[in-house]
């Protein structure tokens, strides 16, 4: 039920699996010892590029904070099996895309392990990590709304963003 920033230029979407770190996490640790250690949930990333049309090469995109927008947090997910969670985007009621949470470097807690060994520090309690996009970014265009349905097995969680 969150609204885009107005700050945007050109937003896009695309729905990730969020985790949230209920304590410190340090390099090293295995995809089974972080399971334990985070709350996943229901994400909508929000892209967006000061390059017109998103036409950029890797230099150019690491310069602008790899389009780095915002987020907005849904409900929590149960994450019984991390990389079978699945994933309904769909976009002004028009664009619809289906993922799952396995397209995030095969599993969700996976790309947080990856994290923490590429930052070689620990992350603190309280620390959001997005793991990655589960479909292709869509384009949020004024008056739009994005919902993201996320499934695993029994719970289902929800995310909204509208853009004024």
């Amino acid at each position: 039920g969150a609204t885009a920033p107005s700050f945007l230029r050109q937003p896009r979407v695309e729905p990730e699996v969020a985790l949230v770190l209920r304590g410190e996490l340090s390099p090293g640790v295995g995809v089974e010892s972080v399971a334990g250690s985070v709350e996943a949930r229901a994400c909508l990333e929000v892209v967006d590029s000061s390059w017109t049309d998103y036409r950029f090469d890797l230099g150019d995109n690491t310069a602008d904070s790899s389009s780095a927008g915002a987020f907005v947090l849904g409900e929590p997910l149960g994450l019984t099996d991390p990389a079978q969670v699945s994933v309904r985007l769909t976009v002004t009621g028009e664009d619809d895309r289906a993922g799952t949470a396995d397209a995030a470097m095969g599993n969700p807690l996976a790309a947080l392990v990856w994290l923490l060994d590429q930052l070689d520090e620990p992350l603190p309690s309280g620390t959001v990590v997005l793991t990655g996009g589960l479909t292709q970014a869509v384009a949020l265009n004024s008056g739009g709304t994005a919902t993201a349905v996320f499934t695993d097995g029994d719970t289902v969680a929800e995310v909204v963003l509208t853009r004024e």
